[in-house]
């Protein structure tokens, strides 16, 4: 119990006093108890060690949606002049918006955004970024994250990594996406092991992988949480230890967040769990993905002071979930049947979903 203020004794005393003295007066044990219940609240208050201005109890704090902001290009960056300005200029806009409500993001670019950047990037793109690439800009400045992205074609983990490194930005050691169904194409294995590069002497380990999906998004099972898969066959089974944990990114639609926030508050997902989400913004579609969360921010920010969501960058999530579920896995399906994943992904689009966008993020 905790201890009572001295000004709580004090009061406590005053009113013990005001009560013995008219009990001894009582007929009956029924009319003095009559007396007591007339007594104001914060006596209980005084008598429990309570406060009722105190944080309530853990059964009325809502399991939030941890949500992060991740950008995609892919290896099918145009390599061409006004393209690269125009993606430069969508980065600094999104990073404006960001800034102004207190975001981060995580930026996740193939190996063809950096040689795009290395060929045409001008001295006066880069007066505009404290003399800065945009890349250093995003990470030395405005502190995003920056994470390798690859399909793993013509390079490979190692060598975007490297790419990263040569244009002065460290990577991180979040893998932007990998195959994770069917079995038969799951890449889980390659990411247990450190990567060498292909066209580079570099090295990189992957210590978490975020957006594991499907060849094409086609059928692809929707995840929330953080979990360790099994192995290639149990991919969306979780097993403390085994392999290296996966985040899921749900759907990375704005509307699917909502959808996941009233799952939650009506028991059909549950509680107390690290549940994630992510806004997906794809190369090709950064104006339109802007302008969506401009016109859902107000209600966004909303929920996150209610508890309900908690705007999260990729390295910020991993070590909530480190430090406050202590690194026990768990994973949350759209739909159970996705559970094993042994030879299909089962079919998840949901009818008033959006469909999948040219050029969508590689798992």
């Amino acid at each position: 119990m905790r201890r009572l203020s001295h000004l709580r004794i004090l009061l406590l005393l005053v009113v013990i006093a005001v009560i013995c003295l008219p009990a001894a007066g009582c007929s009956s044990m029924q009319a003095y108890t009559s007396q007591l219940s007339g007594l104001p609240d914060w006596f209980s208050s005084l008598i429990n060690g309570t406060d009722r201005n105190e944080v309530p109890s853990s059964k009325s704090i809502p399991t939030p949606v941890y949500v992060s902001i991740v950008i995609h290009f892919e290896e099918s960056f145009p390599q061409q002049a006004d393209s690269f300005a125009s993606a430069r200029q969508d980065l600094l806009d999104l990073a404006r918006l960001c800034r102004q409500n207190e975001l981060r993001f995580n930026l996740q670019p193939d190996w063809a955004f950096m040689t795009a950047m290395q060929k045409f990037e001008t001295p006066e793109m880069q007066s505009q970024t404290n003399g800065k690439n945009i890349l250093r800009y995003l990470s030395e400045d405005l502190n995003m994250e920056i994470d390798p992205h690859s399909h793993e074609h013509k390079y490979n983990y190692a060598d975007v990594a490297y790419l990263l490194d040569a244009c002065g930005v460290k990577p991180s050691n979040i893998a932007g996406g990998l195959i994770a169904a069917p079995e038969n194409l799951c890449q889980l294995e390659r990411f247990l092991k450190p990567f060498k590069g292909i066209n580079y002497p570099y090295s990189w380990t992957a210590e978490y992988i975020w957006g594991g999906g499907t060849p094409g998004h086609v059928d692809e099972p929707v995840s929330s949480g953080i979990w360790w898969p099994k192995d290639s066959a149990n991919y969306y089974v979780n097993q403390d230890g085994v392999t290296i944990p996966a985040i899921g990114r749900y759907t990375g639609e704005i509307d699917d967040i909502y959808n996941l926030v009233d799952k939650i508050e009506q028991g059909e997902a549950p509680a107390g769990q690290c549940y994630t989400a992510c806004i997906m913004f794809n190369q090709g579609y950064l104006k339109e993905d802007l302008a969506e969360l401009k016109a859902e921010i107000g209600q966004l920010k909303t929920l996150q002071k209610e508890g309900k969501i908690s705007f999260v960058s990729l390295q910020e999530l991993v070590e909530i979930w480190e430090e406050d579920f202590d690194s026990k896995g768990f994973v949350y399906l759209e739909d159970p049947q996705d559970l094993g994943n042994t030879h299909n992904a089962a079919k998840t689009q949901q009818a008033d979903s959006k469909p999948p966008k040219p050029n969508q993020m590689k798992p």
